[in-house]
């Protein structure tokens, strides 16, 4: 009885070094499910950084088109002025230019909606004629 007396007094003590590893286990149990969820949020989060970079890509492919298409529209403009006998500065124009421009434009606009396109052109034409002639690049054979 006395051994058994032991045995239990010995139990009795290892009790709460027990109860404290338990404790600690539990903690560990809640520090592991809070990485887990943790995870779960960083990994939701990863999954919309992803979603936001294709945005991103889709946008950056698009704005690349359209600056395509912009370069192409002035290459047509450049075009449309040196036809008609214009030229394109390659400065800045200033504000009293650009004044100077946009009331052109608007005397162009009103001259083209009196007359038909093509007399408007013709007449265009026939005032440019031999006032800025460029010399002749042709080979002569």
């Amino acid at each position: 009885m006395y051994t058994q007396m032991a045995i239990l007094d010995s139990a009795y003590n290892r009790l709460p070094d027990q109860h404290e590893g338990l404790r600690e286990q539990h903690f560990t149990d809640n520090l592991l499910d809070q990485h887990v969820q943790e995870i779960s949020v960083l990994q939701e989060q990863i999954t919309g950084l992803n979603d936001a970079m294709r945005r991103l890509r889709e946008a950056h492919n698009e704005m690349e088109r359209e600056l395509e298409m912009v370069s192409e529209s002035a290459e047509q403009i450049h075009f449309g002025l040196v036809e008609v006998g214009g030229y394109t500065p390659f400065r800045a124009p200033g504000a009293n230019e650009r004044r100077h421009m946009f009331e052109l434009v608007r005397a162009n606009l009103v001259a083209r909606r009196t007359m038909e396109a093509d007399r408007y052109l013709d007449t265009v034409r026939q005032q440019n004629q031999g006032v800025s002639q460029g010399d002749d690049t042709d080979m002569k054979g």
